[in-house]
């Protein structure tokens, strides 16, 4: 009885009858079907000139788009400038990739445990603590 990821939910065999978990329910966050923004060259390359005379309009375009704005400097790309909301998102995304990865390598080295054993050993701690 293992664990697994299958398409977007976490398929579990803890009980009879168990559902599958979507993965934004264990993230905390949609990031299966999350909508792609895709970055339109014409319109979020800008020059610091660019932002410097317009740092609030870039602003309200970064946050209407969630696109993120890239900075250039002497035609060289200096900085990329992206709304809050859409940082979060990636830093989430990244951190849970993070953690995937880790868990895959652990199963690919066999640093696994069955799952009546790990249950079994969290119960035990749990009812300690009560």
């Amino acid at each position: 009885m293992r664990v697994s990821a299958i398409g977007d939910t976490l398929k579990h065999t803890l009980r009879p009858n168990s559902r599958a978990i979507p993965l934004d329910e264990i993230f905390g966050l949609n990031i299966v079907r999350q909508k792609v923004r895709i970055m339109k060259v014409t319109q979020d390359i800008r020059s610091i000139t660019y932002l410097k005379e317009n740092a609030a309009k870039a602003l309200d375009e970064i946050n209407a788009t969630g696109r993120p704005l890239v900075i250039t400097q002497s035609g060289k790309t200096k900085a990329v400038i992206q709304d809050a909301k859409s940082y979060e998102r990636m830093t989430h995304a990244l951190g849970n990739m993070k953690l995937l990865a880790m868990g895959e390598k652990d199963i690919q080295e066999g640093n696994t445990k069955q799952q009546d054993e790990l249950f079994g050993r969290l119960e035990k701690q749990f009812s300690k603590t009560k």
